[in-house]
């Protein structure tokens, strides 16, 4: 039997929408005439041999995952629990110093040793950067200046980046370096005995995400500080800045289901000669199909 992934079309970076799969139905051998570009990184990751899981995984109701994590926080960190039904854990300490000299020059080696510094050890690894925040402060002696960042992580789990909106890092830090405080949301996640054909096919992969913009006609709705209302504007060229492995979430039969996928990131032309940057999750091909 066929099971159908939903797609998830970040409208922020992870405020998502979604659509079916008769969609990419209809835009099949759309490819052709994409306004996509993948870059090299890009072009190969997708080239490369992978070891993410190709099992769906499920979302338990438990509290186990949440649990040693708050135990682990609190042998370092001031821990409060925010809230137990999102499993979200506020820690913060005085004085612990990370390093951003790395920053601009290896942004991914910057978020490794921040994680390395903040994170209980078992954890250091299992999560990824996915976006860097800055706060600015404005004086008229001294003008502008950055004052602080959100270093902002997804959950790692067999591989893959879980995305959905309850297995988030939030790491806050001064302009120099010197730990805020940190939000962290996690659940309890398993794998299951049911696969899904991962399809390794560049062209393929490629195709789908171009019927995903097809579907909306290569336009996204923008909106200007929303005072004059959104407005739709004509997406020229996606250039595909980076790839992972991911995990999207999924119901199914009252399971709460999280299916192998992929996760771009964009840099998307606009013809109001505008860029945007943007997350957007595909399936590996038109049909996905479970075993």
């Amino acid at each position: 039997m066929k099971h159908y992934l939903k797609i998830l079309v970040a409208a922020g970076l992870f405020a998502a929408c979604s659509s079916g799969p008769d969609a990419l139905a209809s835009s099949a051998g759309a490819a052709d005439k994409s306004s996509i570009v993948l870059s090299d990184d890009a072009q190969n990751y997708l080239n490369s041999a992978r070891v993410a899981s190709s099992n769906v995984a499920v979302i338990e109701s438990g509290n186990e995952t949440f649990n040693e994590m708050k135990t682990l926080l609190s042998e370092k960190y001031d821990v409060r629990v925010l809230s137990t039904d999102e499993n979200e854990i506020l820690f913060e300490k005085e004085g612990v110093q990370v390093d951003l000299s790395e920053l601009e020059s290896n942004r991914k080696q910057c978020a490794n040793g921040i994680l390395k510094t903040i994170m209980p050890s078992k954890y250091a690894d299992k999560y990824m950067l996915v976006s860097v925040d800055e706060e600015w402060q404005f004086s008229e002696h001294e003008g502008s200046k950055i004052s602080g960042y959100t270093f902002n992580f997804k959950r790692l789990f067999e591989g893959r980046v879980v995305r959905n909106n309850r297995n988030n890092l939030y790491i806050s830090t001064d302009g120099n370096g010197l730990f805020k405080d940190g939000l962290i949301t996690v659940q309890d996640l398993k794998t299951t005995t049911e696969m899904v054909a991962v399809n390794d096919d560049v062209k393929e992969n490629v195709a789908v995400l171009d019927s995903i913009y097809r579907e909306n006609s290569y336009t996204v709705v923008v909106c200007s500080m929303c005072k004059r209302g959104e407005k739709k504007v004509q997406i020229n060229k996606v250039i595909i800045t980076g790839v992972a492995d991911a995990y999207c979430q999924s119901s199914q039969n009252s399971d709460l289901k999280l299916w192998p996928c992929i996760s771009y990131t964009t840099k998307e032309s606009l013809a109001d000669g505008d860029t945007i940057a943007r997350v957007v999750d595909a399936p590996y091909s038109r049909a996905v199909s479970a075993e």
